[in-house]
């Protein structure tokens, strides 16, 4: 298999792991509220990570933990606990498929954020992209039932926070490595959740939530994996493209498995945010 293809492959399954991720958040929220997936998922993601830490001391006496942008750190860790929240929150309201679509609109928040804080030129073919994309939200979020608009109001928000995560993944990415990053962010995620959603966070008694929380921790830690290894030395322009196969396997799980039903206007909806962030993603990277 040609390297771009493993790259390709990769992506896909970093995309499979993440719907498989919205599905199981969707069958917990039942037994659990979305602030303790959330507390739980970092905390146990980071019992993982200081584990894989500690392993690779022991082998290499490399120091992981060391990094100079703490304050970088905090603020990854701060987009990624309110991302992680909105976008679960997001997933008990509206079909996997629909909350998976409408969080690629983070490709236009990347593009004008990218602009702001790293100075990147950003083109009006853009600004045109960005409008046929929330074109798009429109015919999805169906204006007239309140919890799909709440839904599609909190996947949102989760990808405001995603995108402005990407912008600091982006900076700290070129000094510190990935298991770095996704410490501190676990590290700040469960501090942050803790402190913020103490008085929702419940307490695990249950074998089978316990069980579930676990599972959902390590579909999510290996959905990263995958998704940052596609993007290491290749095309970003090329992969992203692959990225939307989430919205294929989304779709097909919550067809399958939960019973979920989609109207004309999600189609319509798919059709001009697929082509709209498509086109970001294409003009983002050209000279």
């Amino acid at each position: 298999m040609k390297t771009s293809l493993k790259k390709q492959f990769y992506q896909i399954l970093s995309c499979c792991f993440f719907s498989i991720l919205g599905m199981q958040i969707k069958l917990l929220s039942g037994a659990a509220n979305v602030e303790t997936i959330v507390f739980f998922r970092s905390l146990f993601g980071l019992l993982v990570l200081i584990i894989i830490i500690i392993l690779r001391y022991l082998k290499d006496n490399q120091n992981l933990l060391k990094t100079q942008d703490f304050l970088i750190q905090l603020l990854r860790g701060v987009f990624g606990t309110f991302g992680m929240f909105f976008g679960y929150k997001s997933i008990t309201l509206i079909p996997l498929a629909q909350a998976s679509t409408i969080s690629y609109i983070k490709v236009f928040f990347v593009a004008f954020l990218a602009y702001i804080f790293l100075k990147e030129k950003i083109k009006y073919q853009i600004i045109f992209c960005s409008i046929v994309g929330f074109v798009g939200i429109f015919f999805i979020t169906h204006p007239d039932n309140f919890m799909s608009f709440k839904g599609s109001f909190y996947a949102t928000i989760s990808a405001l926070f995603v995108a402005a995560g990407i912008i600091s993944v982006s900076f700290l990415s070129k000094k510190n490595a990935p298991v770095t990053i996704l410490f501190y962010n676990s590290l700040f995620a469960s501090i942050i959740s803790c402190v913020i959603f103490n008085g929702e966070i419940q307490l695990v008694s249950n074998i089978n939530v316990l069980q579930s929380l676990i599972l959902i921790t390590l579909t999510a830690l290996l959905g990263q994996y995958f998704n940052a290894i596609s993007y290491k030395d290749t095309q970003a322009n090329v992969i992203v493209l692959f990225g939307y196969s989430r919205i294929l396997f989304s779709f097909t799980l919550g067809f399958f498995f939960l019973d979920e039903q989609l109207g004309l206007n999600f189609f319509i909806g798919l059709i001009l945010i697929l082509l709209s962030t498509g086109f970001v993603s294409i003009f983002s990277r050209k000279n």
